[in-house]
């Protein structure tokens, strides 16, 4: 699939240490009726994205709290909210992203927080980040 969408540069993206992920990635984007051109940005930019973590890997399952840690450590150039939120829902359909279950009522609440800045507000990860740290240092004492 990564020579349909990249015709001259493919084997950048194939022999890549993230090839395969990224292969299943385009396969699912296209699966799931995103336009060649616009699967084509969303696997470019992951590209940018794990190469610029350390902290993915490929194929293992993987944390919401683990995935959102690593993603803000990444510029915010390579980032894109689109891409971040396609490649979350991805995961969930390949049953690779676990939800954080929070322990005590508070981490409830600051998960709930969460998800409020994100489909709400729209806010990007390291804005989510950086307000939740605040959050959760005034709720707990």
């Amino acid at each position: 699939m990564l020579k349909v969408l990249f015709p001259k540069s493919s084997g950048d993206y194939e022999y890549s240490r993230f090839g395969a992920e990224l292969e299943f990635f385009a396969r699912w984007l296209l699966a799931a009726g995103y336009l060649p051109a616009a699967a084509g940005r969303h696997v470019h930019r992951l590209k940018c994205i794990l190469e610029a973590t350390g902290a993915l890997q490929c194929g293992q399952s993987v944390e919401e709290a683990e995935l959102d840690e690593a993603i803000a450590l990444v510029s915010g150039a390579l980032r894109h909210a689109s891409t971040e939120r396609a490649y979350r829902r991805f995961l969930k359909a390949e049953g690779r992203l676990e939800e954080t279950k929070p322990q005590r009522p508070v981490e409830q609440l600051l998960l709930r927080y969460r998800e409020y800045l994100l489909d709400v507000r729209g806010l990007y990860q390291r804005e989510r980040s950086l307000t939740l740290f605040e959050v959760s240092k005034s709720v707990e004492f």
